[in-house]
């Protein structure tokens, strides 16, 4: 869910080629089985969200399994390589919020640094979140977004529930994905 200006910090490039290398040369199995067998620190907030939440770690572990090997080679490589785009970014000229999870330790500082440059621009860190604050803290994320959005936009659009079900939360906070899949199951687009 957040963004950076540049290359993430922590993630180590000749790390990310060498699982590049796995993924062009035995398939995105072979990788997968590779990153499940590296240690892994996860925030408070995704632990908790993948131990209550039914359905959301299989849910998760299916849209990567699902991924297009070419397509997560792209990203893994551009998230290690692409150039740092602070300079350009300070010259937006449109209102701007910079959201962030408090936990998302790889985007917190990036994200700061995108408010500090953007005139104007304001920062919301959501609490008790990650990388996925929409899954780890609805209410916050969806506060923070939808103050944020022109009121026509909000209102008219006809949303319905991305990822895995989750009892007892409103219709309200599962905005995040608009209505296709009855136009998909009768062959329109």
């Amino acid at each position: 869910m957040d963004t950076h200006h540049g290359p993430v910090e922590g993630l180590d490039p000749e790390l990310v080629a060498i699982g590049m290398d796995v993924l062009r040369s035995q398939g995105l199995p072979a990788l997968l089985e590779l990153l499940d067998a590296m240690p892994a620190e996860r925030a408070p907030s995704d632990e908790r969200v993948r131990a209550t939440r039914a359905g959301y770690v299989e849910w998760n572990e299916e849209k990567l399994r699902t991924s297009s090997p070419a397509m997560y080679a792209a990203m893994a490589t551009e998230l290690v390589n692409r150039p740092d785009r602070l300079i350009e970014v300070a010259t937006l000229a449109v209102p701007t919020r910079v959201v962030v999870g408090a936990e998302d330790t790889a985007f917190v500082a990036a994200a700061h640094r995108l408010a500090d440059a953007i005139e104007g621009a304001d920062l919301v860190v959501i609490p008790d979140a990650a990388h996925s604050p929409q899954f780890e803290n609805p209410d916050a994320w969806w506060s923070a977004v939808s103050r944020s959005c022109p009121r026509r936009l909000i209102g008219r659009r006809r949303f319905a529930r991305s990822g895995p079900s989750q009892p007892g939360r409103s219709a309200r906070l599962s905005r995040w994905a608009p209505i296709r899949r009855d136009r998909r199951a009768r062959g329109s687009r």
